[in-house]
């Protein structure tokens, strides 16, 4: 089973959608504050685009990402980079999220014990993707922006 967790309009067939909003079609409506409603291990991948900035209590959903995943299992994560512009551009966003911000629960799994409750993950791949059109956008560059948009990164389960 794939998840595809706060898919809002991005609907992805062969993947259960879940969205908190019922204003999106989704197969399950579900808050994701509360957990996931899934037994442990039993999921294969779980694709996470634009919902982790959103998330008042991150831990708890990467935990909870952890104990579904089966061993092995991916979570692939794409949210807004910290200097980019839409990080801090979108009033909902409560968090922003750089190249370290999963390290709890990976390179520095030892000593974040009270975070990441024993629930590992290894980095598989960091990309950084750039704002196609940042070099015609002075105001960007003026403002000290970073070109970079976007970090997509995905973790397999441990």
């Amino acid at each position: 089973m794939n998840l595809n967790i706060g898919c809002g309009n991005n609907y992805r067939s062969n993947h259960v959608n879940i969205d908190k909003s019922k204003a999106y079609r989704a197969d399950l409506h579900h808050d994701l504050e509360t957990g996931l409603p899934f037994n442990d291990s039993t999921v294969d991948a779980i694709y996470a685009r634009h919902i982790l900035e959103h998330i008042k209590n991150l831990i708890q959903l990467m935990n909870e990402c952890h104990r579904v995943l089966k061993p092995g299992g991916t979570i692939h994560i794409l949210v807004p980079w910290w200097a980019g512009h839409w990080a801090t551009g979108d009033p909902t966003h409560i968090r922003m999220f750089n190249d370290q911000s999963f390290n709890a629960w990976c390179n520095w799994f030892d000593d974040y014990p009270h975070i990441n409750m024993g629930h590992r993950f290894k980095k598989l791949q960091t990309i950084f993707n750039n704002d196609p059109g940042y070099p015609n956008d002075q105001f960007l560059i003026d403002g000290g922006f970073s070109k970079i948009i976007e970090m997509d990164i995905k973790l397999t389960k441990i």
